[in-house]
Parts: structure tokens; C-alpha cells; sequence
């Protein structure tokens, strides 16, 4: 019978709440990046992440 429980458990767990997990994680995640984004400095928000530094050399 413990066995049972634990199977039922575990089968709930994979069916139901993992992928809750990530459908509740896809429709928040949008909300939170604004946050994060309205509290950010303008010049944070715009920053470029490839490297703005780099020059184009011809030659």
C-alpha cells in the first residue's frame, strides 16, 4: 500500500506540478522583466552586451 502512495505522488508530481511549474514561470516571467526594466536607469536599459567598444578597422 506505501508503495501505491508514493507511485500516485510521484506520477502527480511529473503530470500535474511540473508542468504547472513551467507554464506559471512563462506567464509571470514577461511581468518581472518589466519590472526589472521600469526600475533599471535609462542608460542600463540600453546598454549593448556585444561589445560597443569594439571599432571597424578597414585596411
Amino acid at each position: 500500500m506505501n508503495a501505491m502512495v508514493g507511485e500516485t505522488y510521484f506520477r502527480r508530481l511529473v503530470v500535474f506540478y511540473i508542468p504547472l511549474f513551467f507554464f506559471v514561470f512563462a506567464m509571470l516571467f514577461p511581468f518581472a522583466w518589466m519590472l526589472i526594466t521600469s526600475i533599471k536607469p535609462d542608460a542600463e536599459r540600453v546598454q549593448v552586451w556585444y561589445g560597443a567598444d569594439m571599432a571597424l578597422v578597414s585596411g
